[in-house]
């Protein structure tokens, strides 16, 4: 599994330095442990499930609502953006 040397490498990093595991692509922050939760522990096969190292965006617009993927990138794909969904889409923002 060539592609989990990286995951495994930046946790290494960041403990030992007493660092933190910052995503660029998605926008997220991690602890080491919580980077091994959600990145490294979930990898099961060659492939990572997608969804693990993705996350949506949601960006509200007076009624309407802008939704983007962040992270699909790291896999080749490009992002997907949804403009002008109806309604609110719950605990993405507060009132």
């Amino acid at each position: 599994m060539a592609c989990e040397r990286p995951v495994n490498w930046q946790k290494r990093l960041a403990r030992e330095t007493g660092g933190l595991i910052w995503d660029d692509e998605t926008r997220e922050i991690f602890s080491p442990d919580e980077w091994h939760a959600r990145r490294v522990e979930t990898w099961k096969s060659e492939v990572p499930e997608l969804a693990r190292h993705t996350t949506i965006h949601a960006y509200k617009n007076e009624t309407l609502v802008r939704a983007i993927t962040l992270g699909i990138t790291k896999f080749g794909l490009p992002d997907i953006v949804i403009e002008d969904l109806p309604g609110m889409i719950p605990g993405t923002w507060e009132s």
